[in-house]
């Protein structure tokens, strides 16, 4: 279990996920509303496949999200989403499973 890698899981708060709507370049495949993105995320985080204890839910500020692909000159998309909560849990001092 030592070995197992650690697994970061975007979360959005409400206002996130609206303003995440809002600026996406592929919010036509983002969820409509936040209650089904919410559902499938608690669903995810209950059934997932890896081991609780390898999960790292990552609050995330879609305001520095942005900001972070500016930077890389990326498209606000799915890959960069995961690729910003991957680099998040590596740049924590400290990191905890949820």
């Amino acid at each position: 279990m030592k070995n197992m890698p650690l697994v970061a899981v975007a979360y959005y708060s409400r206002e996130q996920w609206l303003r995440l709507k809002e600026i996406a370049d592929d919010k036509k495949s983002l969820d409509k509303r936040y209650e089904d993105w919410l559902s499938g995320w608690h669903r995810f985080w209950k059934h997932s496949p890896y081991p609780k204890s390898c999960l790292i839910k990552v609050d995330v500020d879609v305001s520095e999200l942005a900001g972070w692909c500016l930077a890389r000159n990326r498209p606000l998309d799915s890959s960069a989403r995961s690729e910003f909560v991957a680099e998040k849990i590596k740049t924590q001092d400290s990191i905890a499973p949820q």
